[in-house]
């Protein structure tokens, strides 16, 4: 299987913090903490508490009659699994988010209301969803972003330091048709 971000289909955001850290001419891939040897370089984007939330991942059936609706984990090139879980346990395929359910950060999920997928199939059209486009590489661009000055997306929107990603995701879904969340 090959290297690749599953990026959140609500706020389009990965939901790992898998990224490319530069080494000898070639590529290790960053998977969170523990990920690199000691002493090999680190990200260049500094992962720290207020992005844990981007590794929490559901997996939302597309089916009202698929049990159970959600699943929660951690995504790894596109498999969402419950952290140390055996190979054997309940698991699904999200590809880049939706392959046989719809993948979005915990947080995205609660903050909507914790709907059915049918609630959210459209952010991925709006217009803050397709401005991550040319983040959304084969690998998140995590060093672009922040470069950009959108690191304050990145982190939590549960924290205070977190106001202006929830005004976002807030955005998003007050764009979205229905009832907004309560």
């Amino acid at each position: 299987m090959g290297v690749f971000a599953t990026f959140c289909q609500l706020c389009g955001l990965p939901v790992q913090h898998n990224c490319y850290v530069p080494h000898e001419g070639m590529y290790l891939i960053y998977r969170g903490p523990g990920s690199i040897a000691p002493g090999d370089p680190q990200p260049g984007f500094s992962f720290g508490p207020e992005h844990e939330w981007l590794r929490q991942a559901v997996g939302l059936r597309f089916d009202p009659s698929e049990e159970p609706q959600v699943l929660r984990g951690e995504v790894q090139d596109g498999d969402l699994m419950a952290p140390g879980a055996p190979e054997d346990d309940e698991h699904c395929f999200v590809g880049e988010g939706d392959e046989d359910r719809m993948a979005l950060h915990e947080r995205c999920w609660e903050l909507a209301g914790r709907p059915e997928f049918a609630a959210l199939s459209g952010a991925t059209e709006l217009p803050a969803w397709k401005e991550l486009f040319q983040y959304q590489q084969q690998l998140f661009e995590f060093e672009a972003f922040e470069a950009a000055g959108f690191a304050w997306a990145l982190v939590d929107p549960a924290l205070p330091e977190g106001a202006q990603s929830l005004e976002r995701i807030q955005g998003i879904l007050a764009q979205l048709p229905g009832e907004p969340p309560g």
